[in-house]
């Protein structure tokens, strides 16, 4: 599915001058609308990335890179959806629960690279060792 970085953007500005308009009449309903604006455009980055995904799969399939792909992928995930939910909190005037979905987005990160730390941990003795 080709989707059209204008379209979206403008998708995006006007969903803004809208909830500026709502905020004026009732605003306890502007989160909301921004939340889901917010969901949204992140379902359309998904899926523009699908292709990249794939080719990212289909060039290091046949390489040494083939078992980390899946764990550079899951890490740039968390990181695009720890980056839209601190964002959703911080326009939600929520700073500080921002501030731990960041962290834990990055404690997530660093447990999916746990395994990949402890091959190259012992690649190095191999290196040392030789």
């Amino acid at each position: 599915m080709d989707i059209d970085i204008f379209k979206l953007c403008g998708a995006a500005i006007a969903s803004v001058m809208l909830i500026m308009l709502i905020r004026q009449a009732r605003e306890e309903f502007s989160p909301l609308m921004s939340f889901a604006v917010c969901v949204v455009l992140f379902a359309a980055a998904i899926i523009t990335l699908q292709p990249v995904i794939a080719y990212i799969r289909e060039i290091t399939s046949d390489s040494l890179l083939a078992p980390y792909t899946g764990t550079l992928l899951k890490a740039l995930g968390i990181g695009m959806v720890t980056q839209t939910t601190a964002e959703i909190c911080r326009d939600s005037e929520e700073n500080a629960i921002a501030g731990k979905v960041e962290f834990l987005g990055k404690a997530e990160i660093v447990l999916l690279s746990l395994p990949l730390l402890g091959e190259l941990l012992d690649l190095a003795g191999r290196v040392m060792d030789v």
